[in-house]
């Protein structure tokens, strides 16, 4: 039986990320057919981020899942 009480700070399942540039139109694509499926994400709200502060923000609200286009 597992007992993990841990709390996250989210109820985020997934972050959609992007390696390369011009892609927040797509990333929204993305997160509109998950959320559509009742299935609860999110992604940075800038144009360009870099790949470290996309890790950070998974890892910071506990995140379990990324996914990432390029």
């Amino acid at each position: 039986m597992k007992t993990d009480k841990s709390v996250r700070a989210t109820e985020t399942q997934i972050l959609i990320g992007q390696m390369g540039k011009g892609l927040i139109v797509e990333r929204l694509k993305i997160c509109k057919e998950l959320w559509d499926a009742g299935i609860k994400c999110e992604t940075l709200y800038i144009e360009n981020p870099k790949p470290q502060p996309q890790l950070t923000e998974c890892f910071n609200k506990g995140i379990p899942l990324a996914m990432w286009i390029g």
